[in-house]
């Protein structure tokens, strides 16, 4: 089958990850991908570099692309000429514009809701069936009108096999100046809007463990998004470093950035929520969820069930348990560091974990059954134009209200000369 992924907000986040392992996996199967988003995006640059999807780049601006007449044309252009028979959407700007596109050229299309919370219903995909990660997510939709018989979850997205080179330890010691004997405890995230909180709780637990020890290092690895956001935590960061008269905390966002995963062999614990924690279990490394209510807990056989129910999100968290997550995490980290075996208990039994629940290979199966459902099924008769209509003003409007500047000047100016 030849499919097209719609990944339009793809930056380094994990639902762009996410969507890269699942087109990969399908290339292996032979079916032709076509993968389409920002032309800056790092993940396209990563999977043009595999060689095994069509990569199409398009205008850093194209989460806007239902402002762009011309960019529509673009795009349908390549459907038709590439024969798509399939559409495959990724988040909230690609579910419009592939459910526009897919009318316009009667392309089955399918819909996967990645992650967070889904905040109003002029924001779900119109198609149905819909996948989802989660059981979570799942239940939001059920509560929102969606039959159970339209929802598939499937959590699967994780290329067990081939996971990514390692750099030697003295490579990335020597490149952020790190001592050699310092314990390293990694985050990996979004330098962002919504990202924040979970990152300010890290840092409130590095700094009281600072004062109950000095063999570690606080390396953070973010993909800025946000300066207003990288200024606010290179502030707290400077801060702590200055109190306890050390570098406790590193920020890389430039050394390490467009592979993150080769650092995380070399770390001793791990913290991140969704994808980063997948990837920390399958480097065998304790791992920590860290979200925006702070430490919702170690992956561990006893919360298993529950962090996996949130998608790993750290939204299991309730409101009165926020105030004392920082102090919980801090100890945690400290009876961690302090016991290796400890660290491997917890370490062995997330990788067994996802080797069992994540590969992405055992979720093939699910994608191609539903692309031959799709593909089998009689097309509807008329678009329904009326409701076409009405759900299209709100994605015209919504990406102005949140990308004013950009998609003001984007309407007005572009095509004016």
């Amino acid at each position: 089958m030849k499919i097209a992924f719609f990944v339009l907000a793809a930056g380094m986040g994990g639902h762009a990850r996410s969507a890269a392992t699942i087109a990969e996996a399908l290339a292996n199967q032979g079916h032709k991908i076509l993968f389409i988003g920002p032309k800056d995006s790092p993940v396209l640059q990563i999977l043009h570099d595999k060689k095994k999807c069509k990569i199409y780049g398009l205008s850093n601006n194209c989460r806007n692309l239902i402002c762009d007449p011309l960019l529509v044309k673009k795009t349908s252009k390549i459907l038709r000429e590439q024969e798509v028979e399939i559409i495959h959407t990724f988040d909230q700007h690609s579910h419009a514009i592939g459910y526009f596109l897919s009318k316009i050229l009667n392309i089955p299309i399918l819909s996967t809701i990645c992650g967070g919370r889904i905040k109003t219903i002029n924001s779900l995909p119109h198609t149905r069936p819909i996948i989802v990660f989660s059981q979570e997510l799942k239940e939001q939709l059920i509560k929102m009108g969606v039959k159970i018989k339209d929802i598939i979850v499937e959590a699967a997205r994780i290329d067990t096999k081939n996971f990514p080179l390692r750099i030697t330890r003295k490579h990335l010691l020597q490149t952020l100046r790190i001592e050699s004997n310092k314990k390293i405890i990694l985050m990996v995230t979004r330098i962002a809007w919504g990202k924040e909180q979970g990152i300010y709780s890290s840092l409130k637990s590095i700094d009281y463990l600072a004062r109950r020890r000095k063999d570690f290092v606080f390396l953070l690895i973010g993909n800025i998004e946000s300066s207003t956001i990288k200024r606010k935590i290179l502030k707290k960061i400077k801060q702590i470093n200055r109190n306890h008269g050390r570098m406790v905390v590193v920020l890389d966002d430039k050394k390490f950035i467009s592979n993150p995963l080769s650092t995380f062999d070399l770390a001793d614990i791990i913290l991140g929520i969704g994808r980063v924690s997948f990837e920390g279990m399958m480097a065998r490394k304790p791992v920590l969820i860290v979200g925006n209510k702070g430490f919702a807990g170690i992956i561990s056989s006893k919360n298993i069930k529950e962090l996996s129910h949130y998608n790993f999100s750290g939204r299991n968290i309730k409101n009165e348990e926020i105030r004392v997550t920082d102090i919980k995490m801090c100890l945690l980290l400290d009876s961690l560091l302090s016991d290796d075996k400890l660290r491997k208990e917890y370490a062995s039994f997330g990788n067994v974990w996802a080797k069992k629940h994540l590969d992405v290979k055992t979720a093939a199966q699910t994608y191609n059954d539903t692309y031959r459902h799709l593909l089998t099924q009689e097309q509807q008769k008329g678009h329904h134009l009326a409701h076409l209509f009405l759900k299209y003003l709100f994605f015209i409007f919504a990406p102005i209200k949140h990308y004013s500047k950009i998609a003001l000047k984007h309407l007005f100016t572009t095509h004016s000369k």
